[in-house]
């Protein structure tokens, strides 16, 4: 399971957040939504899995690892979810809508359909405030509870304390807003409070056009209803006494079917839920707040038996990260922080099913059209050094030049509307320390990118020695040989434990800068200052530096690994004939299995087109590798293109394409290491 899943389940669990957003309608407000991210992200570590901790297994009594126990697997053969003694018969709900079967045939509803005049208004709810749930025009209507509008966002994972190990903060922006409507505030000494709310969505950035700011407009979701009864999900009580907030624990049943299409059927139970915090003087702000709940394993397992998504987890590995103690209880704790917010009235979000296919999107940015480059349309705020830091940049500079792990320093100015771009870096140049620099641009026509150096000091910094105007950067080490005479240990570094027991052994070599390539730097560079988020300043370690990661750096090592594609419409050893000129070969493996090999140049930005290409996904309008707009994206920003010389025909004609990509990163060797490895029997590396 994804991280951000997991983070956003357990948000769900406490009534907080739904597992992802979902298309809206104008609701009683008059405004609409957008619609967000529905799919479950791939992060994994190394092993293909998310990095948890496996389970015990040794006391398992789920032989069929269902998720729901052996004792507990009472569904019936139809997979309902209901229990087989009620299916079908009176005092059984086979629509799960709060109406007995019984009392369905009594008032002539759909016994099948928890909605049975189709207005969005389950026939519970209906017969609960007493509407006709045979006519769509007789229904309840949506209102906001009393109170004062408070809005939580989660900050931080408390418990479980495995989760929040492996969850950044950051990832919890995800999480949409929760709204309480405090009740019964007056002075804040000795007030007697209700909190009765659910989840909100933003409806309006303001004024500023900004989200995140005091003037957002909200609304509340009409998933935050129960549809059985009508009632708020969320409904609390408790007192503010010396403007600190506390509630009793209470439990509450939800049902999360029209939350998310990944919830559908999920009937959550969260016990003793209980949230605290600290009130400023009017009620604007709460502060040190948390919010605690508990969940039973039992609960959990029928999520888990629910979940309709391919999880690369198994329920056992899934429990023992969320109850590492294994006392049967989930104790689920988080930071929260709550301000006052405009709610404007509840937006109702439609129980639709998500487009097969995505809309292309609509060209383009004002004042442009397919085949124009992007660069007008580029934001330029902070990014880079402005006039009022051109006094102390050259001294920033040359202070990090002074710093023996500091490889390069790169930043980028405007000149007449024309972004210019520069590296620095201090050498060593036949035993002297020596300044380089370089001043380049960017130009981009007749379809196609370039870059122009316009200034050299010294060496280009990028180059290769006796290369200075090296564009594209030639690049070295394509052998691991070469790679082995080049390099040096500084420090002396062993690593016994994984073989490599002396300082001499030519495997822990360093490369120093000085006989460093750079495949790609000048468009990398250049592609990050694009973004009005990038810094003033961009430092580059060099390969050996301690206090921090090299990985993504320039050089070339970190630069190039092998990729290794295999699937469906592939070309492959059994497959394909190399022709002349083509690049391939065929080199067996240790055990003698041939296989075929490209040595040819592969970014990792060309690794989402292939794949977008493979599983023949729909073209959209987008800024394309070059930085110009066409309709020939698989992406919004593609900074690469599929690699269509993979492929045994060009994919776009494929009459039966993949369903799907899974995708494997390995980490901890060079690219010529890692080849050198497979391609030799005295290594134990799986071919």
């Amino acid at each position: 399971m994804s991280r951000v899943l997991l983070a956003t389940m357990l948000a769900t669990i406490l009534m907080l957040a739904a597992a992802c957003d979902r298309p809206v309608k104008p609701g009683l407000n008059g405004t609409s939504d957008a619609t967000g991210d529905v799919g479950p992200d791939t992060s994994t570590g190394p092993d293909g899995v998310d990095e948890v901790p496996d389970a015990d297994t040794t006391t398992s009594a789920d032989a069929d690892d269902d998720a729901t126990g052996d004792s507990a697997s009472v569904d019936s053969a139809d997979g309902d979810g209901l229990a087989p003694d009620t299916k079908g018969l009176p005092e059984g709900d086979d629509d799960n809508d709060g109406v007995k079967n019984a009392k369905e045939k009594e008032l002539g509803t759909d016994p099948d359909n928890p909605d049975s005049d189709g207005d969005g208004f389950w026939d519970g709810w209906e017969v609960n405030v007493g509407t006709d749930p045979k006519d769509k025009n007789s229904h309840p209507e949506y209102a906001l509870p009393p109170g004062k509008p408070l809005l939580l966002q989660l900050k931080r994972i408390v418990l479980p304390t495995t989760l929040g190990a492996i969850i950044p903060a950051g990832q919890l922006d995800r999480v949409p807003p929760i709204f309480l409507f405090v009740d019964g505030l007056t002075d804040g000494q000795n007030d007697n409070v209700n909190l009765d709310g659910g989840i909100g969505t933003i409806v309006s950035n303001g004024p500023d056009d900004v989200a995140g700011t005091e003037d957002d407009l909200f609304g509340l979701r009409s998933t935050s209803f129960n549809q059985q009864t009508g009632n708020l999900l969320i409904s609390l009580t408790g007192t503010v006494q010396n403007f600190e907030l506390g509630t009793a624990p209470n439990e509450i049943s939800v049902d999360l079917s029209s939350v998310s299409t990944l919830t559908k059927g999920i009937v959550l139970t969260v016990s003793n839920a209980t949230i605290t915090g600290t009130f400023n003087s009017d009620f604007s702000v709460l502060s040190n707040g948390i919010l605690k709940g508990e969940l039973t394993l039992d609960t959990i397992k029928d999520i888990l038996s629910k979940i309709t998504i391919s999880i690369p987890l198994t329920p056992a590995q899934i429990l023992a990260l969320l109850d590492p103690d294994k006392n049967g209880i989930v104790e689920a704790e988080f930071e929260i922080v709550g301000r006052t917010a405009d709610v404007v009235g509840v937006v109702v979000v439609e129980d639709e099913k998500l487009p097969e296919k995505r809309e292309p999107g609509v060209c383009c940015p004002d004042g442009l059209s397919i085949g124009d480059p992007i660069d007008s349309a580029l934001v330029v705020q902070d990014q880079g050094i402005q006039d009022d830091e051109e006094e102390l940049a050259p001294q920033f500079v040359d202070a990090l030049l002074t710093d023996p792990e500091v490889d390069l320093v790169a930043t980028m100015r405007v000149k007449d509307g024309q972004k210019h771009y520069y590296v620095y870096a201090m050498r060593n140049k036949d035993g002297v320390p020596t300044r380089m620099e370089i001043e380049y641009i960017r130009e981009r026509k007749d379809g196609k990118q370039s870059f122009t150096i316009l200034n050299t000091v010294g060496d280009n910094p990028l180059a290769l020695f006796g290369d200075p105007q090296s564009i594209p950067v030639v690049v070295r080490m394509g052998t691991i040989d070469e790679e082995l005479s080049l390099g040096s240990n500084p420090f002396n570094t062993t690593y016994p434990d994984e073989g490599y027991l002396t300082p001499d052994d030519p495997r822990l070599s360093f490369v120093e800068s000085e006989q460093m390539s750079y495949p790609f730097a000048y468009e990398r560079l250049a592609a990050v200052f694009d973004d009005p988020r990038a810094p003033d300043m961009i430092v580059v370690p060099r390969a050996y530096v301690q206090s921090f990661s090299t990985h993504g750096s320039l050089d070339s090592p970190q630069s190039r690994s092998p990729l290794i594609v295999v699937g469906k419409g592939i070309k492959s050893a059994t497959s394909y004939l190399p022709q002349t000129g083509d690049g391939f070969e065929i080199k067996n493996l240790p055990d003698g299995t041939p296989s075929l090999f490209l040595n040819t140049t592969v970014r990792q930005v060309d690794v989402a087109p292939t794949i977008g290409a493979a599983l023949k996904l729909q073209k959209i309008v987008g800024v394309n590798e070059h930085g110009f707009l066409s309709d020939q994206n698989y992406l919004a920003w593609q900074d690469g293109h599929p690699l269509l010389e993979l492929f045994l025909q060009n994919p776009e004609l494929a009459n039966d394409p993949p369903k799907y990509a899974v995708i494997i990163i390995n980490d901890g060797l060079t690219n010529n290491e890692l080849v050198h490895q497979v391609l030799n029997k005295e290594y134990d590396v799986p071919g």
